[in-house]
């Protein structure tokens, strides 16, 4: 893929009908995509990276935002960060809804993290029709009972099929540290995350680790307030890292629910 042929690839990737004006002529989300086209993975990552956090600050929910997801998801799939790569599919799906396929054009890791984002987007949004707190209690996950927590230490409840939801409050103010909760999983099964705040302009994300540091599951936007995660986990300690990634310095209120067996 030489640099000539990149915003032709743009084009591709938003599918027919969206004129060329609207391809990226970002500086820095086209510096990133000729470091992605020199095989320099680790610094076309960092350099999206920068664009990501820039354009989620001065042009939120825009095509320039959505490329520049686009590529730094491209860039994890082809690193073989797989969960980061569906996430940040899934943003740039949300920054513009009418992002289209990437295609052949794209290597089939790159094709797989945005037909997988793509997938789970429309199980939310079903999820989210039918109503997911019924669906959740019709199904035996989560019992009817009101669940009472205070503070960020959260309560716990006991739920159906051997299930526990943990419930948490706080805020999280942009730049501080990820916030960090422990998932104790007794048995194989799946984690059901979600986090959803009242602030509009801010942008919170989950990441579920393992007892070695490693990224098992990373969320992906619902809503423009509310993030969500799902990932089938054995038995063992995890860590769900809640991270807020926009620079407005009012603190955005959270509330984060946690299922696991």
């Amino acid at each position: 893929m030489r640099r000539g042929v990149s915003l032709a690839l743009l084009g591709a990737v938003l599918g027919s009908g969206v004129p060329p004006s609207l391809e990226s002529h970002d500086p820095e989300v086209l510096k990133g995509v000729a470091l992605l086209e020199e095989a320099k993975l680790e610094e076309a990552q960092e350099t999206l990276e920068s664009a990501v956090t820039r354009l989620r600050a001065s042009a939120p929910g825009t095509h320039e935002l959505a490329i520049a997801f686009f590529y730094r998801g491209a860039a994890e799939a082809q690193r073989g960060e797989a969960a980061r790569a569906r996430a940040s599919m899934g943003e740039a799906m949300t920054a513009d809804p009418d992002l289209g396929t990437p295609g052949r054009a794209f290597p089939l890791p790159v094709q797989e993290a945005f037909e997988d984002a793509r997938a789970e987007r429309r199980t939310t949004a079903k999820a989210r029709r039918t109503g997911l707190v019924g669906a959740l209690v019709a199904g035996g996950l989560l019992t009817s009972a009101a669940l009472v927590f205070a503070g960020s230490g959260g309560r716990q409840s006991p739920s159906a099929a051997g299930r526990t939801t943990d419930l948490f409050t706080g805020d999280l103010v942009s730049g501080s540290p990820p916030r960090e909760f422990p998932v104790v999983v007794s048995s194989t099964g799946i984690v059901d995350a979600g986090v959803d705040w009242i602030e509009p302009g801010a942008t919170l994300a989950l990441e579920l680790d393992d007892a070695g540091h490693q990224a098992r599951a990373v969320s992906t936007p619902s809503t423009s307030t509310e993030a969500i995660l799902s990932v089938v986990v054995a038995p063992s300690t995890y860590t769900l890292l809640l991270t807020r990634r926009d620079a407005s310095l009012t603190p955005a209120n959270f509330t984060l629910r946690v299922t696991h067996p």
